[in-house]
């Protein structure tokens, strides 16, 4: 795995665990960290779309 695969999989793995924790136990740290600046959500949102599709590619490349 590619260094850059490691770091895109370390990212969504991140937002995944706050997006579980946000839904079931009301924990909102890095949403409204984020939300509070809002050209920061939209690079924050990129950053996540991109790291989702090389996170597709990385484990389509595997099969």
């Amino acid at each position: 795995m590619k260094k850059t695969q490691k770091i895109c999989l370390i990212i969504t793995i991140i937002f995944c665990l706050n997006y579980a924790l946000s839904m079931l136990l009301s924990f909102h740290y890095l949403t409204q960290l984020i939300t509070s600046i809002p050209w920061l959500e939209k690079v924050v949102a990129f950053i996540i779309g991109v790291c989702a599709f090389i996170d597709i590619l990385a484990f389509r490349q595997e099969e």
